[in-house]
């Protein structure tokens, strides 16, 4: 069974509690409404994505009111690939094209019944594991697409497009 750490402000706290009862193994990164100084989103991000990172098998779900903050917010941690699913599809795609780690939804635009199916989608559906979708999400993490023009790379002979963080 995969081990899901879950995650919310105080927007996506009614929805976060309504969910746990119906996924027992989610793990509820937080105490309840109000576990957070002025029930920001970055947070809880932050905590689910270090979790999420540390246990690479896991997943995290994250709710917000929108669910764009956290999304924001979770990609920030390199390795965390989030993504905002409104539907199933949505959730289907990310998985199999992008091999999302990170769920999340937005509780003023999601009904519980949709959060389930959306959920389900997310945990059942694998990451196809071919070539084109490999090399597109390795550029994901690769670094900088500044064409050797700035500070974080030191490539400014080759111009090149994409530059390891770890060579610039």
């Amino acid at each position: 069974m995969t081990k899901i750490f879950v995650g919310a402000d105080h927007r996506g706290f009614t929805l976060k509690e309504d969910l746990k009862k119906s996924f027992p193994e989610m793990q509820d990164m937080g105490r309840g409404y109000g576990e957070f100084a002025g029930d920001d989103f970055n947070e809880p991000a932050r905590v689910v994505a270090e979790k999420v990172l540390a246990e690479p098998e896991s997943r995290g779900v994250l709710i917000c009111g929108t669910g764009v903050g956290m999304s924001i917010q979770a990609n920030r941690f390199p390795g965390v690939r989030a993504v905002l699913a409104r539907s199933v599809s949505d959730a289907q795609k990310a998985r199999k094209h992008n091999n999302v780690n990170v769920l999340c939804l937005g509780a003023d635009e999601t009904d519980f019944a949709e959060a389930v199916k959306i959920i389900e989608a997310f945990l059942e559906t694998d990451f196809l594991d071919e070539e084109k979708y490999r090399r597109r999400n390795d550029k994901l993490d690769m670094g900088c697409f500044c064409k050797g023009k700035c500070e974080c790379c030191g490539d400014k002979k080759s111009g090149s497009n994409i530059v390891d963080k770890e060579e610039g």
